[in-house]
C-alpha cells in the first residue's frame, strides 16, 4: 500500500496525490528476502518504510484499487527525460 498525504476514497483521488504535488519519499528496490533487515534497520533509525509494489518483467505501471487492477498510462507524473 502506498502511503498518501491524506486519506482518499476513490482511485481518482489516489491518482491525483500520486502524480502531483510536492510530497516526497525515497523510493528504492530490494530483494524480497531483505524485507526484515530493512524494516529492522529503519526502525533503529526511527524511519517508517512501506512496501508498495514489485518489479516484474511486464512493462508499464499498474495500480490496484480494492484488489482490482487499474492500467495507467506511462505519461502520468513527472518524467526525468530531456526533450
Amino acid at each position: 500500500m502506498i502511503p498518501l498525504a491524506t486519506p482518499v476514497s476513490s482511485a481518482i483521488q489516489a491518482l491525483t496525490q500520486l502524480t502531483g504535488g510536492d510530497d516526497y519519499q525515497i523510493l528504492f528496490t530490494a530483494r524480497p528476502d531483505a524485507s526484515d533487515m530493512i524494516r529492522q534497520t529503519a526502525a533503529k533509525g526511527g524511519f517508517e518504510v512501506s512496501e508498495i509494489g514489485e518489479v516484474t518483467t511486464n512493462p508499464g505501471l499498474q495500480l490496484f484499487w480494492d484488489g482490482n487492477p487499474i492500467s495507467l498510462p506511462d505519461s502520468l507524473g513527472f518524467s526525468h527525460e530531456w526533450s
